[in-house]
């Protein structure tokens, strides 16, 4: 079991509950065995895991920080804005480093779907995993969902930016300034 601690606590647990929620759905949807759903840090510019189902503490420490140049799914997702699918993650040659965490987590597939805000930024990534290699096939993405994923998400965000008033300051250093806080 992973303790709340392992997470960072920057979500509310309502936010925390609704997202975990979704993630059960998508897990459904996609019929994985396994998934998580990590938001954009711009301050450190790079995902962090913010709510998962399956996966021990290894696999969180090892994922703990996934930045924009990271061959894993996730991390291709977060460069590229659309979805990225491994169907076997022993022959994908970008995945190379993260085989031996993906062999103790048990999977050998992975769908990163990234959700995006109103003005189409990436600001998570939705990732399912899967025991076995997938079959060739076109994706079909549970657009309502990732949306909603993405909502929640937002509201994050928002409430983030109100935390921070003036009068209250940030337990981070402050990112550049830039709109996503990320350089391609």
């Amino acid at each position: 079991m992973i303790s709340k601690e392992m997470l960072r606590p920057f979500v509310s647990e309502t936010a925390r509950l609704k997202l975990g929620a979704l993630l059960e759905k998508a897990i459904l949807f996609y019929g994985a065995d396994f998934g998580n759903i990590q938001r954009l840090d711009k301050d450190l510019q790079g995902l962090e895991i913010t709510v998962q189902r399956g996966f021990k503490a290894d696999f969180i420490e090892h994922f703990k920080l996934v930045r924009m140049t990271d061959g894993s799914a996730c991390g291709r997702a977060l460069r590229k804005g659309e979805p990225v699918v491994i169907q076997d993650v022993n022959t994908d040659p970008s995945f190379e480093e993260h085989r031996t965490t993906a062999a103790a987590a048990r999977f050998r597939a992975v769908i990163s779907i990234p959700l995006l805000d109103e003005d189409d930024s990436v600001i998570g990534v939705c990732s399912v995993h899967f025991r076995q290699p997938l079959r060739s096939g076109e994706l079909s993405i549970a657009e309502p969902l990732t949306r909603e994923m993405a909502r929640t998400l937002q509201k994050v965000y928002t409430t983030r930016r109100t935390d921070r008033s003036p009068g209250r300051p940030s337990s981070r250093k402050r990112g550049n300034g830039s709109s996503s806080g990320l350089s391609a």
